[in-house]
Parts: structure tokens; C-alpha cells; sequence
């Protein structure tokens, strides 16, 4: 007929990891034993988990390598501590040319569940070229002095050498008086920058140390 079984469950513990093993033990009127064995394999079959905060950024070209900043993502996992878990990114961020891009991040856990997690960034242009002037500014002329230009350079952050339009304005060396050359360039983000030399033309020669 039906007999009692005792059950060990020995150091089962589901909340660890691991293969445990159950034993049943039966035993007759006349002491006759039978036991059986189960075996319990505790495993993790979760993957961790990535929330990136923020997903996607809007970052201003620059000439400076992009390191992506993960203070305030949260990496966790359901079974092991931080410390345990393996963290990749791949990243494809080029920061001095404006587009769209991404640094994918991978965790897995010591049992090899992994979890997957992208973050956009936006590389955009707001910054204007940066011209120089070259030559003397303010430059002072003696009335009916030839005006040689001595041009300018700009610089742009994406763009490299781009081009500088002159404007010499109303510029008259015959005509005593401050005039303005205007020096405009413009990226190809539509960025515009200008500068401005101030041409004073006098009736004769300004001593430039005599106020010093």
C-alpha cells in the first residue's frame, strides 16, 4: 500500500545559483528502504538591464574626440553586482563632422545573458568661422596713399580654410575720414561670421608714439 515519504530538500536555496539535489526516502512496516533523487538546477536566464539617460544628444562639432557620458545611465542586473557584469560600447561618433550617430552599449552577465542598448548622438554646426585679419587694425593712411589689401583667413570648426569676401565699402584715400572694409565668410552649416579693419585716412602721417 501507500507509505510516507520523507523529503530532504538538503541546502536548496533558490535564491542562489547553483544544482541541488532533493532525496525522498520511503520506508516499509519491516524497514525496507527505497529512496530517489531529484535534481535541481537553479540557473539566470535574464538578461541585465540597460536604461541609457538620455537616449539620443545634440552635441556641437568639435575638434575634440566625443567621449560618451554614461553618469546617469543605469546598468543593473537581476542576479549579480555591477562589478560582475561585462560592459562593451561601440562608437562611430566622428565629432568635427555634423550627422547622426550611435555608441551602441552591450552587457552581459557571467551566464552569458545579454542585453543591448543604443544611444544617438546628433552632431550639429552652430559655430561661425573664426576670421583673423591680416596686417595692421586700425591701418592709417596718408591722404592719397595707394590701399594695398592684406586680406584675412577663417577657419571653420567642420569646414576647415573656407572663403572671405571683402568689402572695401565707400573707401576713398582721397578723402580724409575712418572707413570700413568688411571681411564675411560662411560655412556650409550657413554659420556666418565678419570682421571689420578700420582704415583711418589723414591729411598727413599720424605719429603713433606720440601719445606714448
Amino acid at each position: 500500500g501507500n507509505v510516507s515519504v520523507d523529503i530532504c530538500f538538503g541546502t536548496l536555496d533558490t535564491s542562489v545559483l547553483g544544482s541541488y539535489t532533493i532525496i525522498y526516502t520511503a520506508i516499509d512496516s519491516c524497514g525496507n528502504t527505497s529512496s530517489m533523487e531529484r535534481t535541481v538546477n537553479v540557473i539566470d536566464n535574464i538578461s541585465p538591464t540597460i536604461i541609457l539617460n538620455p537616449s539620443a544628444i545634440t552635441i556641437e562639432a568639435s575638434e575634440t574626440a566625443y567621449i560618451d557620458d554614461n553618469t546617469n545611465d543605469t546598468i543593473s542586473d537581476n542576479y549579480f553586482s555591477f562589478s560582475q557584469l561585462i560592459i562593451d560600447t561601440c562608437s562611430n561618433v566622428v565629432s568635427d563632422v555634423v550627422g547622426t550617430y550611435s555608441v551602441a552599449y552591450t552587457v552581459t552577465d557571467p551566464c552569458g545573458n545579454v542585453a543591448n542598448a543604443t544611444r544617438i548622438v546628433n552632431v550639429v554646426d552652430t559655430t561661425a568661422p573664426v576670421i583673423t585679419i591680416s596686417g595692421d587694425n586700425p591701418l592709417y593712411l596718408t591722404q592719397n596713399d595707394i590701399y594695398n589689401e592684406f586680406s584675412a583667413n577663417a577657419i571653420d570648426i567642420v569646414d576647415g580654410i573656407v572663403n572671405v569676401d571683402i568689402c572695401l565699402g565707400t573707401l576713398n584715400t582721397s578723402v580724409i575720414g575712418n572707413y570700413n572694409i568688411i571681411y564675411s565668410a560662411s560655412d556650409s552649416c550657413g554659420n556666418d561670421a565678419s570682421s571689420v579693419r578700420i582704415v583711418i585716412v589723414s591729411e598727413t602721417p599720424i605719429d603713433l608714439n606720440q601719445n606714448l
